[in-house]
């Protein structure tokens, strides 16, 4: 098990818990203050949920865990900034031949237009029955923020940007 990092150049894969990978990368503004960005893929019975992964940097990982024998099932997009600054949804979309949820008030948003991707609502959506994991509309980083919530396992809260953790002082 590898140690999650704070903002390093090259992007990195924790299992945090048997059934959850954290997969770390950081832009150069990020890189400078020691932060990252997250994104998630979600393990269960031989299927892969990714949250937030946007990034061609991150593709590897996602074709690892593949190999690992977890098949992606979907990509869970929490808010429409990550449709906006990522480069690799429709490679993912069409390489795995999986849907982009994405709550329909950001999905309307230009932003996510300009895309000219198709995405489904995550909120109640069958692919999260799966992996027992319920997106709940949390309006804040944008109005068609969600969150990713299961009380299974000991509890699972994925955020997005709507929360962030400490970062080192100068």
């Amino acid at each position: 098990m590898s140690n999650p990092f704070r903002g390093l150049s090259l992007p990195q894969m924790t299992h945090l818990r048997p059934n959850i990978v954290l997969i770390e990368h950081s832009d150069p503004g990020a890189e400078e203050i020691r932060l990252s960005t997250n994104t998630y893929a979600l393990l269960n019975a031989g299927r892969m949920l990714l949250v937030d992964t946007n990034i061609s940097s991150l593709l590897p990982f996602v074709r690892q865990l593949s190999d690992d024998g977890f098949s992606p099932s979907a990509l869970v997009i929490t808010h429409r900034h990550v449709v906006g600054l990522g480069d690799a949804l429709s490679d993912i979309k069409t390489e795995f031949n999986i849907p982009l949820l994405l709550h329909p008030i950001d999905a309307r948003h230009q932003q996510a237009l300009a895309s000219g991707l198709h995405f489904e609502n995550p909120i109640g959506h069958r692919v999260l029955n799966r992996f027992s994991v319920e997106a709940l509309l949390f309006p804040g980083q944008t109005a068609g923020s969600i969150v990713l919530y299961s009380t299974n396992n000991g509890g699972l809260l994925l955020t997005g940007d709507s929360a962030t953790g400490t970062w080192p002082l100068p």
